[in-house]
């Protein structure tokens, strides 16, 4: 009795195997990922080998596109779509939908099997979330007295998305984004506006690198290949610096004496020159100071350059020498230095006579 019930047991789960491999069909999703719009697509399913009247069909939004046993694509659908069959093993096969030039559909694009005639039972559902990059990312720089601000404006996307900033600051990044996504002519598209701002507290020298990068919000999935764009932005950031140029050591009595400052950090920041006369600032027009030797008069001058951020160069001095005639017919020249240190410093006149 025990032996005649074994082997019943095995006579139907052999013949359930059969009527599975045979009469069923049995589905599992193999991939179902986001997919770009105007791009082609792939939709995989994994599908036993065997169909049974026509039945199951292959469907999406737009209707059936094929039947069981050949999945023959529809004549009216075949610049949309392609069904490839291929054999797994024994039992199961991978059928790959091929969906060309993925559209922009209303709720969703829907690829799925039915399993019966009438429509009451579906398998293998595949809703593909679509999105569009951004053909453009653009990004201004705006270096005030105040720091700096990265203004992003992308080209058309779908959906909209989160900017990212990501920068070698040293203290960190530091974002502030513009939340409000503005419009674009072609609806449901949209623009992605986004704003990075770093306090000059928060600036250091040395090259600073902006990662600017757009990412779209595709359910279900984060990945970098979603990104919109990204667009990196190199700012040189150097503290001022100058040298002197064409400004002689020596001058003479009289002499008219005009002395150059120019800039020499490659900074991307600008910066101005000033001169100043002991701690008295005066404009000059192309960095030069200009006058006319006195020996009775000191002329002690020095240079600097300063950003809008405040930083300053270390100041360069100029103090000539000063040649003249003495009554006697002999050239001497004046020195100044200056003694002594604090509230106590004072100027120590130096005439010499130059022999000849």
């Amino acid at each position: 009795m025990i032996l005649r019930a074994a082997r019943l047991s095995v006579a139907f789960f052999l013949f359930l195997r059969f009527f599975i491999d045979h009469y069923l069909v049995m589905c599992e999703v193999l991939s179902c990922s986001p997919a770009e719009i105007g791009s082609d697509h792939e939709v995989k399913f994994n599908v036993t080998n065997k169909c049974s009247s026509g039945v199951p069909r292959l469907e999406s939004y737009e209707g059936v596109l094929t039947k069981c046993p050949n999945y023959t694509i529809r004549e009216d659908v075949k610049e949309r779509y392609n069904v490839t069959l291929s054999k797994e093993n024994s039992h199961y096969n991978i059928l790959t939908l091929l969906i060309y030039n993925i559209s922009m559909p209303t709720s969703g694009q829907v690829v799925y099997f039915n399993l019966n005639e009438d429509n009451t039972s579906k398998n293998g559902n595949c809703t593909i979330s679509v999105y569009q990059k951004a053909d453009d990312l653009n990004c201004t720089f705006n270096i005030t007295n105040e720091g700096l601000k990265v203004d992003c404006l992308s080209s058309e996307i779908y959906p909209g998305g989160p900017c990212a900033f990501d920068s070698n600051l040293k203290n960190g990044t530091f974002i502030k984004e513009d939340t409000n996504l503005n419009s674009s002519s072609k609806s449901p598209y949209v623009t992605k506006k986004c704003t990075l701002e770093v306090a000059v507290a928060n600036l250091t020298c040395g090259l600073l690198t902006v990662n600017v990068t757009v990412y779209p919000i595709v359910t279900g999935h984060v990945d970098d290949k979603y990104k919109y764009g990204t667009q990196s932005n190199v700012l040189k950031l150097e503290r001022p610096s100058v040298k002197l140029d064409n400004c002689k050591p020596v001058v003479k009595e009289g002499d008219n004496v005009t002395c150059r400052c120019e800039r020499t950090d490659s900074s991307d920041i600008d910066s101005s020159i000033y001169w100043y006369d002991n701690s008295t600032h005066f404009n000059v027009s192309d960095g030069s100071v200009s006058f006319i030797a006195n020996r009775s008069i000191e002329e002690k001058y020095y240079c600097q350059s300063a950003n809008m951020f405040g930083w300053k160069s270390d100041p360069l001095w100029y103090r000539p020498k000063i040649s003249y005639e003495s009554p006697d017919g002999s050239n001497s020249l004046v020195t100044w230095i200056a003694i002594g240190a604090g509230s106590l410093v004072g100027t120590l006149i130096i005439h010499t006579v130059l022999f000849t």
